[in-house]
This record gives C-alpha cells, structure tokens and sequence, in this order.
C-alpha cells in the first residue's frame, strides 16, 4: 500500500526496477501514460479546431467586409454620376436612400480627390 500511495505522489518516479516488482503499480503508470496521451492528443485536436474555426471567422469577416466595401464604392460611383447628370441632391439623397448631408459629403470628397 505504501508503494501505491508514492505513485500517486510522484507517478513518474517511480523506476523501472520498482515497477517490475509491483505489476498493480506497473499497469496503473502504463495507464496513466495512455490517458495522458489521449488528453494531449484531444487538446491537440481542440487547438487544431479552435485554428479551423478561428482562421474561417477571420475569412468570412473579410469576406463581408470586401462585399460592404464594394457595395459602398458602387453607392459613391451612382451619387457622383447621378450628380454630373446635374441631379438635385435631395432627389439624388431620395433614390440613395441617404440623407442630403451624407451625399454632399460624398460628393464634396470625391471631387478633392
């Protein structure tokens, strides 16, 4: 029982020789190095999930990000030719469906650059 109780303490340390002379002991290390294993194997498995996941969060962000920054690019291009067709900007606010500040703004920095 005294063995026993030391490799619950310090299961790796006890020796080979220590080991042999005890086959309960014997199994219960070979046992505890297998759960060890599968426990750094599963969280192994976790990382490499928790990348999978990360890496396709990260993807679809840009993914929307690069269609919400087209959609703006489109929106900018229609007011700023809507305005050399020399359209009212509360009329060009109204099909934009923003406000006559944000299409002044827009207009008013696209023709800086």
């Amino acid at each position: 029982m005294e063995r026993q109780n030391e490799f619950i303490k310090n299961p790796e340390g006890m020796g080979e020789e220590e080991m042999s002379e005890n086959q309960d002991i014997k199994k219960a290390k070979e046992e505890l190095e297998k759960i060890q294993a599968d426990e750094r194997e599963q969280e192994l498995a976790d990382l490499r999930m928790k990348h999978i996941r990360d890496t396709q969060a990260v993807e679809e962000y840009g993914y929307l990000k690069g269609i919400e920054k087209g959609q703006e690019e489109k929106q900018k291009q229609i007011i700023l030719n809507m305005n050399k067709m020399r359209m009212k900007i509360e009329d060009i606010a109204k099909v934009t469906e923003l406000s006559q500040e944000e299409v002044e703004r827009i207009i008013k920095e696209e023709t800086k650059k």
